[in-house]
């Protein structure tokens, strides 16, 4: 149920992108990107569509849930596996740092503590 709402939350947070489940509890998120300043706002605006609203749960009540973001700009010149280890990289330290932030390519981005 929550892994779902937040699916639904990330695919609606930013269009143009295509969101689809890693595995256990991770997502990857893939779109056009310009630089990193846009980079830093999208994985920003994930970040607060999750957890801005609890998620409502089966038989009433309602869960706060938040996400910890690692992200990266894709060296088109490189191997994917490399983009995808650097965001891996981040993600690690996103949630290391306290989580419900975002963490890109090596650089604390617009994280704020967790509420």
């Amino acid at each position: 149920m929550v892994l779902r709402a937040v699916a639904d939350r990330l695919r609606r947070a930013w269009p143009l992108f295509t969101v689809a489940r890693w595995g256990g509890e991770e997502f990857l998120a893939v779109g056009p990107i310009l630089g990193p300043d846009e980079l830093v706002e999208v994985a920003e605006r994930f970040r607060l569509a999750v957890a801005s609203t609890p998620v409502p749960m089966a038989g009433g009540g309602t869960l706060a849930v938040t996400i910890s973001i690692g992200a990266t700009l894709v060296d088109r010149n490189g191997p994917e596996s490399a983009s995808l280890t650097a965001a891996d990289e981040a993600l690690y330290r996103a949630k290391d740092a306290g989580r419900n932030r975002v963490m890109v390519s090596g650089a604390v981005t617009g994280a704020l503590p967790p509420a």
